[in-house]
Parts: structure tokens; sequence; C-alpha cells
């Protein structure tokens, strides 16, 4: 191990050479290098320096991983489960961005967790979408359904009307005079 000037444990100059092993006699003041003529203590007196580039001991810290819940949101983002993922992915990514914070940087996954937020909201959009698709646009009524059920209940008054008249029901021929009238604006009567 090369040696080096180090601060004098001694206390009596500025600087004294340690070469590695031991200090010596070389000692330096303001720039000056000189030698102590005095008698260097022995070692157990003098402390030794710290071992080169080791790190202090600190106490335990626990390793840093990532967020459970970013994980989580990314998934559920990705596949929407029927939009029911969508909603979680939602609500997982906003619970582990906060608990990320608080962390003090112990946890990690910010980014996956604001990937889940991102597909969250847009499954959900989409899903906006579809349900207003088929509110707005979902009816395929087009006026004829409205036709057909006047119709029927015209027909239904037409078989009742040769019901009252003759005491039997008869055909759709039969019936055909009286949905007529019936249909182009005549009252039907019973009678």
């Amino acid at each position: 191990m090369p040696g080096e000037w180090r601060s004098d444990p001694t206390g009596r100059h500025e600087y004294r050479y340690w070469d590695g092993s031991a200090w010596t006699a070389n000692v330096s003041d303001l720039g000056k290098p000189s030698v102590d003529s005095d008698v260097i203590p022995a070692p157990d007196v003098i402390p030794l320096p710290p071992p080169p580039n080791r790190r202090a001991v600190t106490a335990y810290e626990a390793p840093v991983r990532n967020n459970g819940l970013a994980i989580a949101s990314m998934v559920l983002g990705i596949l929407w489960i029927w939009w029911l993922g969508s909603l979680l992915a939602v609500i997982f990514g906003h619970v582990s961005l906060s608990q990320i914070g608080k962390s003090n940087g112990r946890q990690t996954g910010r980014g996956m967790a604001i990937a889940g937020l991102v597909l969250g909201y847009i499954g959900i959009a989409t899903f906006a979408i579809v349900i207003a698709i088929f509110v707005i646009g979902g009816t395929t009524d087009n006026g004829n359904a409205s036709a057909c059920k006047s119709d029927a209940l015209t027909l239904e008054t037409a078989e009742e009307v040769q019901f009252a008249k003759s005491g039997t029901y008869t055909t759709e021929s039969g019936l055909a005079p009286i949905f007529h009238e019936g249909r182009s604006g005549g009252v039907i009567v019973a009678g």
C-alpha cells in the first residue's frame, strides 16, 4: 500500500507521513517538509488511520423494491377485464403513487403506476363512449315499429268488432274490410 500525508495524530505538526504500515518521522508544517527529531510514540498510543476506500458501517436499510400496487395497476390497465380492470387500475395507480411518494426512496414503480393510470383512464373513457353509443344510437326504430304497433291494435279492435257482430271470430280476409276502415281513419264501432 503506498504511503500518504495525513493529519499528524500527535498534534505537534500539521501533517505526518504514513508509509502504509506505520507513522514516520517525516512531517510538514505550512507546506515545509522536515524530520521530527522527537521520538515517535508507540503505535498503540497513536490511533491508526482508517483503511482506505472502506464504506462506513451504517444502520440496516430496507432494500428498495417495486410497489405491488403499481405492478397491479399496470397489469389491470393492460387487461381491462370488461372495464372493471380499468377502474381498479386507476384506483391502484393513485394509491401506489401515494405510497411511493411517502416511502422516502424505499419503493419504486412510479412509471408502472403512471402507465396503469393512463391505461385505466383510457379504458374508462372507452367504456363511457360505448355506453353513449348504445344509449344514443342504440335504437333501431325507424318509424316502422310504431306503425306495426298501431296496425296490431287496429287488427285487435277489428277482431273484437267482428266477434261482437257475429259471435264468432273470422279469418284475416274476413277482417280486411273492418281493418281498412280503421286504418283509413274511420271509427270502428261494435254494433
